[in-house]
């Protein structure tokens, strides 16, 4: 069998990065799939401020999954086919944004030290790999929906483009309210727990 399917939470992602996705899944032995998955950017979704144009604003999603199938029957149903999963995605973004600070050396020594704009460009990437479990529910003979959850890990890796911020030598405007992640201003990289739960629509050829 070949299944062909497009995830619906995608294209209401606006947590993330909304997206219109299709992906194919392909059976190369009984219980043994590989499938694959694209997704793009939603037209007209802007993913930051776009004060300057410094970068094209774009996302892009890849998704490479093997799953197992009925290795473990959890719910005692023989109408649904359950599995285990291991999925590996990436997302790759790229925006505009634009901070305020200030220089550090006058926050002392003026009363109304300059304020800078700095506008730049971001290249986010984001690794995901989740180990899931899943049904597939049949609908009829030809539609089906895919009910998942996973447990993972979740990297991100930022590049910027043309920011002058330095957080050695500049202080960032919101500094008093803690409105401004200064882990992101710096472009650090980093790991975090990933959950996940949702469902893909599909049609069986």
């Amino acid at each position: 069998k070949v299944f062909i399917y497009t995830n619906p939470l995608k294209f209401l992602d606006f947590f993330s990065i909304p997206m219109a996705t299709v992906g194919v899944e392909y059976f190369a032995a009984k219980n043994f799939s590989l499938s694959a998955e694209y997704g793009t950017k939603v037209s007209g979704v802007r993913l930051n401020n776009e004060d300057e144009h410094t970068l094209k604003n774009r996302g892009e999603m890849y998704r490479l999954e093997t799953k197992l199938y009925n290795t473990y029957n959890l719910t005692k149903n023989v109408h649904l086919n359950e599995y285990i999963g291991l999925e590996v995605l990436q997302k790759r973004s790229q925006f505009n944004d634009h901070i305020s600070f200030y220089e550090k050396s006058n926050l002392d020594n003026e009363n109304d030290p300059v304020r800078i704009t700095d506008n730049f460009g971001t290249k986010k990437r984001v690794t995901i790999i989740n180990l899931k479990y899943g049904l597939l529910v049949p609908i009829n003979d030809d539609f089906y929906f895919d009910f998942y959850t996973g447990l993972g890990v979740r990297i991100k890796r930022f590049k910027d483009v043309n920011k002058k911020f330095d957080p050695s030598i500049h202080e960032t405007e919101n500094r008093d309210d803690g409105l401004f992640s200064l882990d992101f201003l710096t472009g650090s990289n980093g790991s975090e727990f990933n959950f996940n739960l949702g469902f893909k629509f599909g049609y069986k050829f």
